[in-house]
């Protein structure tokens, strides 16, 4: 039997919200425990514990994720403009104005979004193509 879309297979199954069982487990416990499992934590930390230590500082500052670039690239409007790009890229890194993850990181979107400039334009040619062979072929 196929159901249809937007159809549920179970419609007497777990309802929208419902939370699992270890998650209300675990945040009763923490609400319980909590305050004294960190204030042993940092007592610990302030002891010496380097674990302690490396877990607090990992809480309190976290590693910084997705932050921009502190780098203005050229506008992108046709494929040759990613060699425009690209060079602000190398220089960058080059100047040590960003590492190598974030230069990796843009130098796959730059090539991205040139192949996607490169699919269009030839998706426009094709049908340009396309439209004169269709007129030569009504002549």
């Amino acid at each position: 039997m196929t159901f249809q879309p937007g159809e549920s297979g179970n419609p007497a199954g777990r309802p929208r919200g419902a939370r699992n069982k270890r998650t209300l487990a675990a945040e009763s416990m923490l609400d319980r425990d909590g305050a004294d499992i960190i204030d042993r934590l940092i007592r610990l930390a302030k002891g010496g514990d380097i674990a302690a230590i490396r877990m607090c500082i990992d809480r309190i500052c976290p590693k910084q994720r997705d932050r921009p670039a502190p780098l203005d690239l050229p506008p992108m409007t046709t494929a040759a403009d990613a060699v425009a790009a690209m060079g602000v890229i190398m220089q960058a890194l080059g100047d040590g104005d960003i590492g190598t993850r974030e230069a990796a990181e843009l130098s796959e979107v730059v090539t991205r979004f040139s192949k996607t400039i490169v699919t269009a334009d030839l998706e426009a040619r094709v049908a340009e193509g396309e439209r004169i062979l269709a007129l030569l072929q009504q002549k």
